[in-house]
């Protein structure tokens, strides 16, 4: 009992220290005030996880990290099993905020497994929701809401209005993820609507941020600012400085995809700043990052590769510096149940054996640190190097499989086109000229004859088969008009059939190279095919955009629509066809789709007009 005092205590003194600079709140200088009159009793343990968790909000994780583990130290101390489960909860947040998901997944389920021992309902809900959100990182979002929606029921059933808003904040971010922005954004404002009649202005300023990225993600881009601005402003109402730097970085990426790169610099600057103070370090990676992006889109090359240089040292310097915290930690956990054992020995023995046994643990302690800071030490450099083993072999997979797969898709075009002229030159040949000679016939056999006609019937129909398939194998018009003429060409054959109206437009009449026109065209084609089999549209819409040197493609229909999550399960040839070859073509494949509110596919192709040659080449 008293080494986790001194130990508490000391801890306490440093964490004032930092807390000064780290910045402060009312709350917090309460819980501070409270915590130095409190005992080493549950009022403590209560206390130390507050903190930890308001700590948590503003951004300062160091500092949670050592509430939430003086709280587990005390709780596990005194058996105060609810302390335990709230303070696994609490460190299993930080982790999930670092980005360190298996250690989260540990704590969060030791929260579950110990509040659902003891009953406690609404702890327990706040483990179904961090094992949510974790598992919404890792981007498993059939688990991440499975996890969300039974915290959500636990919510409802005790009546926890600020625990229900934090639910459908988790349930709109797997929505988003899944690229179901109407549902994320549903989710968001349900969220709001709860903050609001708490008057939480902190929580509402973060709904507003995250209804502004998924606006955002959607391409609604003024929609994601207005919500943006609403975030920032209330932010600074409050004077939440980590609010500011979310609402700017959230700015900054919105002005980024409109292509307002001076706008989203500025913005990017100042959140880098902000983040930079207050010692938020996955906000300056993320600054950084972005910064290099929009220097770069802006022609600012300089500024563009010394970002992502401070970009790659920063992130090395994290890395590191969460490894070394880990080691700590280990040593410091290892050294604390050490002295718990030498103080149960002290009672029982006399001091001069004391005094002999202190010697030899300390000495032992010393070994086994060094031991253990060796082992790890090697451990930690073994797997950097099995890491970077294992990122580069799967980058030369990748390789591999763009080399088959372009193999394949050139040599299918091959075939098509062998196939395509020698139905037309030969096939089509004979056939005429088989005509030509029947024809001759007419002169020799009564007018009108039965036999005769049909037979002249046939030959039509076999010749106008022919021509079909051979340009469907590779249309003429596609080679000597280029792209654009020969999707018209497919869509008014299409429409000819009075069941489905095919609409192409493009705000671009510029050439590509026959590989990549002929390759954009299958994709188009194969999308298209996929629609007039299971979508029963009526109406199908295609749009070419060309962007700087960035093309993109939307394919609307007003159809039934599908579960997305059925194209992994898919045993078809017909989407993994258009992933290859948007893939090859250094392209990003994203499709949209409800039930009887149809289905959206936009495809991003990456500098194709950036090159005169052909990029499968």
């Amino acid at each position: 009992m008293l080494i986790i005092h001194f130990l508490a205590s000391v801890l306490f003194a440093q964490n004032e220290i930092i807390a000064v600079s780290a910045g402060s709140s009312p709350k917090i200088d309460s819980l501070l005030f409270l915590l130095k009159k409190d005992i080493s009793d549950t009022n403590k343990v209560i206390h130390l996880n507050i903190l930890c968790k308001e700590y948590l909000s503003n951004g300062s994780y160091d500092i949670a990290f050592s509430y939430g583990s003086a709280a587990l130290q005390l709780a596990e101390y005194l058996n105060f099993k609810k302390g335990i489960a709230i303070a696994y909860n609490g460190m299993g947040d930080i982790y999930y905020r670092q980005g360190n998901y298996p250690q989260a997944l540990e704590n969060q389920l030791t929260s579950h497994k110990i509040s659902e021992e003891i009953g406690d309902k609404r702890t327990l809900a706040a483990s179904y929701n961090g094992i949510g959100n974790i598992y919404c990182g890792q981007g498993n979002y059939a688990k991440a809401l499975e996890n969300h929606f039974a915290s959500l029921k636990i919510k409802e059933e005790i009546g926890d209005k600020r625990g229900l808003a934090s639910s459908y904040n988790g349930i709109g971010n797997c929505y988003n993820g899944q690229g179901n922005y109407a549902r994320a954004i549903e989710n968001h404002i349900a969220s709001l609507k709860i903050k609001e009649e708490l008057g939480d202005k902190k929580g509402m300023a973060t709904s507003y941020n995250n209804i502004g990225v998924a606006y955002k993600d959607q391409g609604d881009f003024d929609k994601a600012l207005s919500n943006d601005f609403a975030s920032l402003s209330i932010s600074e109402q409050i004077r939440d400085k980590m609010g500011i730097a979310h609402a700017y970085i959230n700015i900054g990426e919105t002005y980024l995809a409109k292509n307002n790169y001076s706008e989203a610099i500025s913005y990017l600057q100042n959140s880098l700043q902000l983040f930079k103070e207050s010692g938020v370090k996955e906000g300056v990676l993320e600054a950084y990052l972005n910064l290099s992006k929009a220097n770069e889109k802006m022609g600012n090359y300089k500024n563009a590769h010394t970002h992502h240089i401070l970009y790659s040292q920063y992130k090395d310097s994290v890395f590191n510096e969460i490894s070394s915290k880990q080691l700590a930690e280990m040593q410091a956990k290892y050294e604390i149940e050490r002295k718990d054992k030498e103080n149960k020995s002290l009672v029982q023995e006399n001091l001069l054996k004391q005094a002999e046994i202190e010697k030899r643990t300390l000495l032992l302690i010393i070994l086994l640190g060094v031991l253990v800071f060796t082992v790890s030490i090697s451990l930690l450099l073994y797997n950097r190097y099995k890491l970077k083993q294992r990122s580069l072999m799967a980058q030369e997979l990748n390789y591999q499989q763009r080399l088959l797969s372009k193999a394949v898709i050139d040599a299918e075009e091959k075939e098509r086109r062998r196939i395509s002229h020698e139905l037309h030159d030969g096939l089509g040949q004979l056939l005429s000229t088989a005509k030509l000679n029947i024809s001759v016939l007419e002169e020799v056999l009564p007018p009108n004859e039965k036999h005769l006609q049909n037979a002249l019937s046939l030959l039509d129909n076999a010749i106008d088969e022919v021509r079909t398939i051979s340009h469907n194998m590779m249309p003429s018009v596609l080679i000597r008009l280029g792209l654009i003429s020969a999707l018209r060409e497919l869509a008014r054959k299409i429409s000819d059939s009075n069941k489905v109206e095919v609409k192409v437009t493009a705000n671009y009449d510029q050439r590509l190279n026959d590989i990549n026109e002929i390759a954009i065209y299958r994709i188009i084609q194969e999308s298209t095919n996929n629609i007039l089999k299971y979508s029963e549209a009526s109406c199908i819409s295609i749009i070419l955009n060309k962007s700087s040197a960035d093309l993109f493609v939307e394919m609307k229909d007003n159809g039934r629509g599908f579960d997305t999550s059925e194209i992994e399960k898919s045993n078809g040839i017909g989407w993994k066809n258009i992933y290859a070859r948007v893939s090859l073509l250094n392209g990003v494949v994203r499709i949209i789709s409800e039930a009887s509110k149809g289905t959206t596919i936009n495809i991003h192709f990456l500098n194709l007009f950036a090159s005169p040659e052909p990029i499968l080449s």
